[in-house]
């Protein structure tokens, strides 16, 4: 078991940045170039090209849509042309065209076509890869044996599991049993108009499980190293435990730690939340409300796994200090000016303020909102 950063060589600056480069490559190959190509392939990567592959049912409504639209344009004209001709115009003209003028500006189509091209999810893949690769390789605080990593293989398949029917289970609803019920988006990654596609969407979603699988698990390991630290303290004397140097340099290296992997976790998570919050305010297909939720569920479960050493870590130094008090109280209840000195020391040491903490807590309360109210204001 490693501390957060004894795998991070800063010394190394150019090795560092060839792994986060080899991340970032390997994610956008996977995760936008390779469905990108199969959305070529299948003729979804533009608008244009996938109108023809609609439902029949869509390009009904997009045909009526059009319809009205042109209707509407033609009688415009036909006001515009008699007013011309007739070097004439009536308020009862003005008042039509400016009407129909708001109407065909104010009126949203039925449905919304999205194409992999400029789709607000075409960059998500590879963003949640390299954000969750950084944390697994570059912020991971465990050192990457083989050993350990099969000795949590279980778990990680299990919980990987878990994750990807948590979220996927929404998508075969939208797919296979809801189909077009209060449908208005029609996406490039849909059963009924690419499966090759949508099995690609499949993959990436069970590389996601997976990624955050083992993320979760180092974590939660490293969540238990540190209770066992905690355990073991207790045979320390609590004076001597909350003036120890290195256990202030653990808890400010833990803090440190926590702040560059949840900026890391929020960098993959913001555009992935963002892309559903406004699939569901902004297009109002409210069929994709329990999925977006549910990666939103996700994304604070897993701030809340990467803050638990920091949280135990916390608890455990400001129980030392407490305790430390109490025996310095029951040690020199008649040494006034011993008893001032020594609890001068204990009280002042601080690894990082509150304002600190609380600041940096807000900040990530902020970015943890932020898709939703961006999708209101966007």
């Amino acid at each position: 078991m490693t501390e957060p950063f004894e795998n991070l060589n800063l010394l190394k600056p150019y090795s560092l940045i060839l792994k986060v480069f080899i991340i970032s490559f390997i994610s956008i190959m996977v995760g936008v170039v390779l469905p990108g190509f199969i959305a070529s392939k299948s003729g979804v990567f533009y608008e244009s090209t996938m109108i023809g592959l609609l439902p029949k049912d869509a390009i009904q409504k997009l045909n009526a849509y059009n319809a009205e639209q042109a209707k509407s344009m033609l009688l415009i004209k036909h006001i515009d042309d008699s007013m011309l001709k007739n070097q004439n115009a009536t308020g009862s003209d003005l008042a039509t065209i400016e009407y129909l003028t708001k109407r065909n500006e104010n009126l949203s189509p039925p449905i919304k076509i999205m194409p992999f091209y400029l789709n607000p999810i075409m960059l998500v893949w590879g963003a949640m890869y390299a954000s969750l690769c950084w944390l697994i390789f570059i912020f991971s605080p465990l050192k990457n044996k083989m050993r350990l990593f099969l000795g949590s293989l279980s778990s990680i398949i299990i919980i990987s599991a878990l994750i990807y029917l948590s979220y996927n289970w929404t998508v075969w609803m939208r797919n296979f049993v809801l189909t077009n019920e209060n449908r208005i988006v029609y996406s490039f990654a849909n059963y009924d108009i690419s499966s090759s596609s949508f099995y690609m969407q499949e993959l990436n979603t069970y590389i996601f499980a997976i990624l955050l699988a083992i993320v979760w698990t180092k974590w939660i390991a490293y969540s238990k190293y540190c209770i066992n630290e905690a355990l073991n303290s207790t045979t320390e004397k609590f004076q001597t435990s909350a003036i120890d140097n290195l256990k202030l340099e653990k808890l400010s290296k833990t803090y440190i730690h926590w702040q560059f992997s949840s900026i890391v976790l929020a960098l993959g998570f913001i555009q992935f939340t963002s892309s559903f919050w406004d699939l569901i305010i902004r297009k109002n297909d409210h069929r994709y409300l329990i999925a977006g939720l549910t990666i939103h569920s996700l994304w604070g479960l897993s701030w809340l796994i990467i803050s638990l050493p920091l949280i135990l870590r916390w608890y455990n130094w400001n129980n030392i200090k407490a305790r430390a008090i109490n025996e310095l109280y029951s040690e020199h209840a008649n040494d006034e000016n011993k008893l001032k000195l020594k609890l001068d020391t204990i009280q002042t040491l601080n690894p990082f303020g509150f304002w600190n903490i609380t600041t940096s807590s807000v900040i990530a309360l902020i970015s943890f909102l932020l898709p939703i109210f961006q999708a209101f204001f966007k």
